[in-house]
């Protein structure tokens, strides 16, 4: 396959999608574990730090983590079909070079 820097970006941004994913995941699951600390991706740790300032724990917020995969889940389903697509044109492309 031609892998052009659209493509690159999209391959980029579906591993960047699985790597979230494994985050929302770790968080749900150890959302009850007595002390857990949640991970964090770098985006939100502003969101962090104001919260210890305001003596706030940062704790894991399933439903916030829900919301999160589910919006991750969509971002990748779109890179993936445009990845897809991509492939799709470039196989016409070629067929009608024959």
């Amino acid at each position: 396959m031609v892998v052009d820097e659209t493509t690159r970006k999209l391959v980029e941004a579906v591993q960047d999608a699985a790597a979230r994913h494994h985050v929302y995941a770790h968080n749900i699951a150890n959302a009850m574990t007595p002390g857990y600390k949640p991970l964090r991706l770098p985006e939100e740790k502003d969101m962090v730090a104001k919260k210890q300032a305001l003596g706030q724990e940062d704790k894991v917020e399933v439903e916030a983590e829900l919301a999160k995969t589910v919006e991750n889940h969509g971002k990748r389903d779109s890179y993936l079909r445009l990845i897809s697509m991509k492939r799709g044109i470039l196989t016409q492309i070629l067929r009608q070079g024959r």
